[in-house]
């Protein structure tokens, strides 16, 4: 629904409705959009919805989550079963789990998945739609302040953009950029999106990588203020 080398919000609950009428599974990656925008599966009607937990819920590398369809869910056999999924009922028949547990595995990182749960906690304790409009208020004005200044070019399109804003600056690759703000006295952290993560669509725009800032509710209207100052002049 988001992807990580722009800002455009992906119109899912009409892609969602197309598929359901052409009578497609449809597979919506959320991993930028979890904890970052509202998630109804019921409107959005995705068969399956997977999500990272460690970026905008801002939980442990390594957690995730995973949706899938009840109809879709009964109909799949994972790749790996191990006594947690599965059930050995005799020397030549085994027994699935009904439920999700289909899909995890027996040894896991219990710490992790208790970061996970704290994030998604906190998150509601905010609400969502909080974090969501603060996000994209910050997204706004980065966007108004980089359109200022003529030697950055921003490379976001849609028609609904979120907070995640990405730019170049003329005759500076990418990596330099974020090496020079990681430097810097203030110590700005953004991070440089490649074509190797969207290949066709950065290739077809003439982009080998774009500069990243990906904003979030904790951000301050001084701290990006502050970014704006250091790309006016940097050169």
């Amino acid at each position: 629904m988001l992807g990580t080398h722009g800002g455009p919000i992906q119109p899912v609950e009409e892609i969602g409705a197309l598929a359901r009428e052409a009578g497609v599974w449809f597979f919506l990656d959320a991993c930028q959009g979890i904890g970052h925008l509202p998630l109804d599966i019921k409107k959005i009607g995705c068969h399956v919805l997977t999500a990272s937990g460690r970026k905008y819920l801002r939980a442990p590398r390594g957690t995730g989550f995973l949706w899938i369809d009840n109809i879709l869910s009964s109909t799949i056999e994972p790749i790996l079963l191990d006594h947690h999924a599965a059930k050995l009922e005799s020397a030549n028949h085994y027994r699935i789990n009904h439920s999700a547990r289909r899909f995890e595995c027996w040894e896991a990182n219990i710490a992790d998945r208790l970061g996970l749960g704290a994030a998604a906690a906190y998150a509601t304790s905010l609400g969502q739609e909080n974090i969501t409009q603060r996000i994209l208020h910050l997204g706004k004005q980065l966007r108004t302040g980089l359109k200022d200044l003529p030697h950055i070019q921003i490379h976001d399109r849609g028609k609904y953009l979120s907070g995640i804003v990405t730019f170049t600056v003329k005759n500076i690759i990418p990596e330099n950029v974020q090496k020079y703000l990681s430097t810097h006295p203030r110590r700005m952290n953004v991070s440089c999106s490649r074509f190797n993560s969207t290949f066709i669509d950065m290739k077809n725009r003439g982009l080998d990588a774009v500069v990243r800032a990906s904003l979030h509710a904790y951000n301050s209207e001084e701290e990006i203020d502050t970014l704006l100052n250091v790309l006016a002049d940097i050169r």
